[in-house]
């Protein structure tokens, strides 16, 4: 396995691994992914939303045919200084948002969700496959059907992709159930680690306008990790003692509050765990929620800020990754020297700490090979010693170009 190999990676230039990054097909594309009986149905509807976005929240500066061209990603990623990344969801067929589709009781709708998930999986294995090693996949899939489920987990194996990118956890069924214990063990059995991507989780649709996308902002750190509490607490870390757990662009800075206030919780002398004793519920966790962390989870804390470089070592240099979260709006794209200059190389981030955080956590979890990726950074990537120094202009804000 790679991973044994990139710790003692000898680097010139620095490889930066995104762990954060998000495509889709074109829509007519799409439709040859779908099963035969959804073709004619996708098409006929792709045929009227021409005049609309393909991409969720696009960037302005960038061609959105970067979801789906590889060449023209690889080349655009290149000047970003970034020579592989993880890959999430835009969108999905029928116009399915990723973070948003669940079940639904529609006799109709619930299939085609299932359609179309299982098309961008598919098609998400032949962008990979399109840039050898540069690539890893995050399989959409929905847990109310845990057999079907279960499939998924087993196909996107078979596809070649690196990872299952978990739904929001609405509450049904709780992660921590021990019905998904066959999701769980078909995810340790391919070695596919589990994303939580966080940004816009929520258990139900919000309206539009000003306040409620203040809502989400203010609570996107508690949706960020509300699936690793519940497996903690649940026990499903000490089950399935393989499970490698991901935030995705979920930020990191929360992280030890929180798992003081988990471990808090549970201590015997706590009210709360004094009260489930009384009524008969037996603790279900054997490790504390610290030690959990240290050993199954990891942060894609994405634009990593400064005050998350500042507390890098109290979260776990170990634990961290960078991303991009390209091609969205917020990304770094075009400030993605500066962006890391500016939080990791000018709060006294080491050579060892910087690799750790840019490519080697992410090459451990996904599986990159370093070695096959140093001669790309060689010809594309950035100095060490720069991305360690500070930067002439600070990034400040992501708006500011």
């Amino acid at each position: 396995h790679p991973d044994l190999d990139n710790r003692s990676f000898a680097m010139t230039r620095q490889i930066i691994i995104s762990a954060d990054c998000h495509a889709t097909a074109s829509r007519e594309a799409f439709t040859d992914y779908l099963d035969p009986e959804w073709r004619d149905e996708h098409a006929t509807w792709a045929a009227t939303m021409t005049d609309t976005a393909q991409s969720s929240n696009p960037h302005p500066r960038i061609d959105e045919r970067v979801n789906w061209d590889s060449d023209l990603r690889l080349a655009d990623l290149e000047g970003e200084g970034t020579v592989a990344e993880v890959i999430y969801p835009n969108n999905l067929p029928f116009g399915y948002h990723c973070l948003e589709i669940g079940p639904d009781p529609d006799p109709i709708g619930r299939p085609r969700q299932i359609a179309s998930l299982r098309a961008y999986n598919r098609w998400l294995a032949d962008f990979c496959a399109a840039a050898p090693g540069r690539r890893a996949g995050g399989a959409v899939v929905l847990l109310d059907d845990v057999g079907e489920a279960v499939e998924v987990v087993h196909e996107a194996a078979e596809l070649g992709l690196h990872g299952i990118m978990l739904p929001g956890p609405g509450g049904d069924p709780w992660y921590f159930e021990a019905r998904l214990d066959p999701f769980w063990k078909a995810c340790c059995q391919h070695r596919l680690p589990v994303i939580q991507h966080a940004a816009g989780i929520l258990p139900r649709a919000v309206p539009k306008g000003f306040a409620a996308l203040m809502t989400i902002a203010l609570e996107n750190d508690f949706f960020a990790g509300r699936s690793m509490w519940q497996m903690m607490l649940g026990g499903v870390f000490d089950r399935f003692p393989m499970r490698r757990y991901v935030i995705a662009e979920g930020g990191a800075s929360w992280i030890p509050q929180k798992l003081d206030e988990i471990d808090a919780l549970v201590d015997r002398t706590s009210s709360w765990s004094e009260f489930a004793s009384h009524i008969g519920r037996e603790a279900t966790m054997q490790r504390t929620a610290w030690d959990y962390w240290r050993g199954n989870c990891w942060a894609g804390a994405s634009f990593i800020s400064p005050h998350e470089a500042r507390r890098r070592r109290e979260i776990g240099v170990n634990r961290m990754m960078f991303g991009l979260d390209y091609p969205h709006f917020e990304s770094t794209y075009s400030r993605t020297k500066r962006w890391i200059q500016s939080t990791l190389g000018t709060t006294g981030t080491t050579e060892d700490e910087l690799r750790q955080i840019l490519s080697v956590n992410a090459a451990t979890v996904f599986g990159f090979d370093l070695g096959q990726l140093q001669p790309i950074a060689d010809r594309v990537g950035f100095e060490t010693a720069d991305l360690l120094s500070a930067p002439e202009r600070p990034i400040r804000d992501y708006r500011v170009a």
